[in-house]
């Protein structure tokens, strides 16, 4: 007999990255923190034991543009689905989806979105002239970083989400998504994808070890 962990990512709030993985966000204003992944772990409560991971949405910016965890470029053959890019009308250069790597962060003046957490990596942080988000790492959202109140966390995953980055006058510092995960040599088959609502991942397990 084994023992059977399952881990619920809670949504993140004005400040603080939700439970399992949530990036920070700045403090005040209409931007958010990053949602938790959500996991299965057989054997122990560690997360060397995860089996399976469904990513998290990252942190809405400030003029309300999320994204999605476990969202894009799904492999079959890889088990996995990639977080997908914040977004940011700031932005000169535009943030990526995660793939088999993190998806670079956007930058621009007044801001830079976070990429989506892939396979390999997280996302990069987006960037604008007064700050950048932190990367995204494994099984952790990266941190908004941007003037005031404008900045959001990367979403946690198998891989997190970068966090966003804005100033006042024009960004708004949005943050990636962050990546889903069912590789495990325990998990038999599954698939991965994402609800159109911009939050969380899901994973269908068909069959565990």
């Amino acid at each position: 007999m084994c023992n059977l962990f399952i881990i619920v990512g809670q949504k993140g709030d004005g400040t603080f990255g939700g439970f399992n993985g949530g990036g920070d966000s700045c403090a005040g204003g209409s931007n958010r923190a990053g949602g938790g992944a959500s996991d299965i772990r057989i054997g122990s409560s560690d997360t060397t034991d995860i089996v399976a991971i469904a990513g998290a949405g990252g942190g809405r910016g400030s003029n309300g543009q999320m994204s999605r965890g476990g969202a894009v470029n799904c492999s079959v053959e890889d088990k996995f689905c990639g977080g997908e890019a914040g977004s940011d009308s700031g932005a000169t250069t535009v943030a990526e989806n995660g793939s088999i790597d993190g998806g670079d962060g956007g930058s621009g003046i007044f801001g830079g979105a976070g990429g989506g957490g892939g396979l390999n990596s997280g996302g990069g942080g987006g960037s604008s002239n007064s700050a950048s988000g932190t990367d995204g790492s494994q099984f952790q959202g990266g941190n908004g970083r941007g003037d005031g109140t404008r900045c959001a966390g990367g979403g946690g995953g198998y891989f997190g989400g970068g966090g966003g980055s804005a100033r006042s006058g024009g960004g708004s510092g949005a943050a990636g998504g962050g990546s889903s995960w069912w590789g495990h040599n325990k998990v038999v088959s599954g698939s991965g994808g994402a609800s159109n609502n911009h939050s969380n991942g899901y994973i269908r397990l068909i069959s565990i070890k």
